[in-house]
């Protein structure tokens, strides 16, 4: 989703935003497209560097599912929102679900991955997962192509089912993990038993 912000979203950005306007009515700052992207790409960066420590450390004490799947909304919801919003101020707003999003999924995310990943298979699980990341990259790539076809409601669309079929994703490989889990578990009282 974040490729995205550099690709479609930015030229649709430089688009909306060709002739400078005012970042908001009370703020007599005007920005064009380019600006706004970097005050995004900006916001994101902050966020993410000022409160990486804060956010986890408040998250430690809750359950990784829920904080999953309260990461994932976040992140999509503001990626949704800034791929069809104008207002520069929604932008912000919604750059900044993203980031925290951003900040609450992306070690959730590894440690789930770290904990269902069995030893012995550890290198094939991180060669998927970054096959997977580069899939990310090239859909980028492939919206940067198709946008000039695409209605303006078709990334919106596309990125609430990215964000549907991710949930139930981690849904199900959660509901997995803890049945493999479990299943270990007897097995070692199994053998601690006998």
């Amino acid at each position: 989703m974040e490729e995205q912000l550099t690709n479609v979203i930015g030229i649709r950005l430089n688009d909306v935003f060709s002739q400078p306007k005012p970042l908001a009515s009370f703020i007599p700052i005007n920005i064009d497209g380019m600006n706004m992207l970097g005050l995004l790409k900006t916001e994101n960066t902050l966020i993410v560097f000022c409160f990486t420590f804060i956010v986890s450390f408040i998250l430690r004490k809750y359950k990784e599912k829920h904080v999953l799947i309260i990461g994932l909304f976040l992140y999509f919801i503001g990626y949704t929102i800034i791929s069809f919003s104008i207002n520069p101020i929604i932008l912000m707003s919604a750059m900044l679900f993203a980031s925290f999003g951003e900040l609450i999924l992306i070690p959730i995310k590894q440690t789930i991955l770290a904990n269902i990943v069995p030893d012995h298979a550890r290198g094939t699980y991180m060669g998927i997962y970054t096959l997977f990341t580069f899939i990310g990259v090239s859909t980028a790539g492939i919206f940067l192509i198709l946008s000039p076809w695409m209605p303006l409601i078709a990334l919106p669309i596309v990125f609430s089912f990215m964000a549907i079929l991710t949930v139930i994703l981690f849904n199900y490989v959660l509901s997995q993990s803890g049945k493999n889990q479990n299943q270990r578990t007897k097995e070692e009282r199994k053998k601690l038993s006998i």
